[in-house]
């Protein structure tokens, strides 16, 4: 079967009410050749079953609370081709608990469609699944690049409660330090944001002691 040239964006979403908006976001922009949105608790498994319905030699993971900036699908795209990445990280902004960053993140990723099928996203990890999808990648000798020409916003809310519970935080986060145990740590010495569990009673996230986490 031929490939189709452009990039087929997959959104897991829990019906939040900011669905619409990404969607609407990506809709129009130029080599956008479909849209594939997949309901579900699993974040990591309804990118998989998203990622299998893709026929489009690039596919851009979405999160269903972010849009993206006019024109930057196609300036990623182009970029893409122009390197020869299998793989871009894309500048992720704006939002609550979220700021420019320059790493991978489920927000916003970029890939190469049979170069994310190879890989595959860990339905075992609910939490951090995107550090695993993209240091696996990493490991694998893919290339890949952090690039500030293309923006997605992280806009955050309106949000529903999140559906992740303090055991399921914990178990994924010991499965990720358990297959990349350096750069784990690396995240516990540094205090990242990505080491967190939901504070119901506050509504939002905040650090899971390392000693918690499962070994």
């Amino acid at each position: 079967m031929d490939v189709q040239k452009g990039v087929t964006v997959v959104i897991p979403t829990l019906q939040r009410y900011s669905l619409t908006t990404a969607v609407s976001s990506v809709l129009l922009e130029k080599d956008v050749v479909g849209v594939i949105t997949i309901r579900g608790k699993c974040t990591p498994q309804q990118r998989n079953l998203g990622l299998a319905g893709v026929a489009s030699d690039v596919v851009l993971f979405l999160d269903d609370d972010c849009v993206v900036d006019p024109g930057a699908i196609s300036k990623a795209y182009q970029y893409m081709e122009e390197n020869s990445l299998d793989a871009l990280a894309p500048r992720i902004s704006g939002g609550f608990a979220s700021s420019p960053t320059k790493v991978f993140i489920g927000a916003g990723i970029f890939c190469r469609t049979e170069v994310a099928k190879a890989v595959s996203w860990d339905e075992g990890i609910r939490r951090g699944e995107d550090l695993d999808f993209a240091w696996r990648l990493m490991d694998a000798g893919y290339a890949w690049k952090y690039w500030e020409g293309a923006t997605i916003y992280h806009i955050g809310e309106p949000r529903t409660p999140s559906v992740l519970k303090k055991d399921t935080g914990i178990s994924s986060l010991g499965r990720l330090k358990e297959k990349h145990a350096a750069r784990f740590d690396w995240l516990v010495r540094h205090n990242s944001s990505v080491l967190g569990i939901k504070d119901t009673t506050k509504s939002r996230w905040k650090p899971i002691a390392e000693g918690e986490i499962a070994q």
